[in-house]
């Protein structure tokens, strides 16, 4: 349970964090996806982020409105539109990512190692595919951590 403690507390002082340009944690995150793979189309930033089309329009429009996206045709083909950050957008991509490492090394460090351990087993078991708790309903969900 320490670890499931931990992550909630960790995940809720993520969330408090205030972003650059009140960007919400979405939009840093296409922002983040935009300069490390620009240039990228609508359709591979909707693939990236798992939303439709439509929804990834709206949000690259939202950062265009803010300077920190442009949008650019593409060279093979006139049709398809391409998007590139611009020198704002990795600057604040840049800030939002220093904003939220020194949080998450804020927390990290008040926690004992019993609460570090199980947040790492937590992390294991999911880039392994394999989830922490019990699904709520299913057999033996006590949400323990294995």
């Amino acid at each position: 349970m320490d670890g499931i403690l931990a992550f909630h507390r960790l995940s809720r002082s993520l969330r408090s964090v205030s972003m650059p340009l009140d960007l919400t944690w979405e939009r840093l995150s296409v922002l983040s996806v935009v300069v490390e793979r620009e240039p990228v189309s609508i359709s591979q930033l909707s693939v990236a982020e798992s939303v439709t089309s439509p929804t990834m329009s709206r949000m690259v429009s939202a950062l265009q409105s803010r300077d920190l996206v442009r949008c650019v045709g593409s060279r093979r083909d006139k049709r398809s539109v391409l998007v590139v950050s611009t020198a704002k957008g990795r600057t604040t991509l840049h800030k939002g990512l220093v904003r939220s490492l020194q949080l998450l090394a804020d927390v990290l460090s008040h926690l004992d190692g019993d609460a570090l351990r199980a947040m790492a087993d937590m992390i294991r078991d999911v880039r392994n595919k394999r989830p922490a708790v019990a699904e709520p309903g299913s057999q033996g969900s006590t949400a323990a951590v294995r």
